[in-house]
């Protein structure tokens, strides 16, 4: 018999993402990529509600070390409009930050840890992942269903130049209930270099052609 598979749906300011846990599978010899377990905490002589946390294991005894560890899922992102506005954005990333979320997060969700109750999803992760192209930072604060604050960082590499940049994407809400979005733009980490080849090296390349 087919059975869905448990999943929780995660309040951010643009992506809609479902984490899938495989809380009743047997893994023999692994340690699960999920953990779940019921929160309580106290306070003196009262105790707050019961809260489902989930927290991510990468997969083996020393995953909680790595800041680079996910939950299985997905991510997607959803429009906000049907055309585009007058920065030419259909959601809240541009389009090139939005593939880079979308090749790497298509099979994993960047959330180190969740508390679920009725008042909503709570949690304070902060992905990250030193890599030289695609999303290196993703961050998450989270209070009762409300994001307080998110940043998407991402990497690339100029042609021709070879020069590294980055791009910082920061959604900001404040007390008024306002989301604020800053984007820094691509933004160079180093010098890049225009090497003009050797005239015997050009010679040789143009009589191959």
């Amino acid at each position: 018999m087919n059975q869905r598979a448990p999943c929780f749906h995660f309040p951010s300011v643009y992506v809609h993402s479902c984490a899938w846990i495989p809380l009743f599978e047997n893994v023999f010899g692994a340690v699960r990529p999920v953990v779940a377990l019921i929160n309580e905490p106290g306070f003196g002589d009262l105790t707050s509600a019961q809260q489902f946390r989930l927290i991510a294991t990468g997969g083996n005894g020393f995953g909680f070390l790595n800041p680079a560890r996910t939950m299985p899922g997905s991510m997607k992102i959803l429009p906000n409009v049907s055309q585009p506005n007058k920065n030419l954005l259909k959601s809240m990333l541009p389009l090139d930050v939005e593939t880079m979320l979308f090749d790497a997060f298509e099979s994993e969700v960047p959330l180190h840890h969740a508390d679920l109750s009725g008042y909503g999803l709570s949690t304070f992760s902060n992905w990250r992942k030193d890599v030289p192209v695609g999303i290196t930072k993703v961050r998450f604060d989270v209070l009762s269903g409300r994001t307080s604050y998110e940043v998407i960082q991402a990497r690339t590499v100029l042609a021709f130049c070879i020069s590294h940049v980055v791009r910082t994407i920061i959604f900001e809400r404040r007390n008024s209930g306002k989301v604020l979005r800053f984007d820094s733009g691509w933004q160079p980490v180093d010098d890049g270099e225009f090497k003009q080849q050797s005239k015997s090296i050009a010679t040789r390349s143009a009589k191959k052609l």
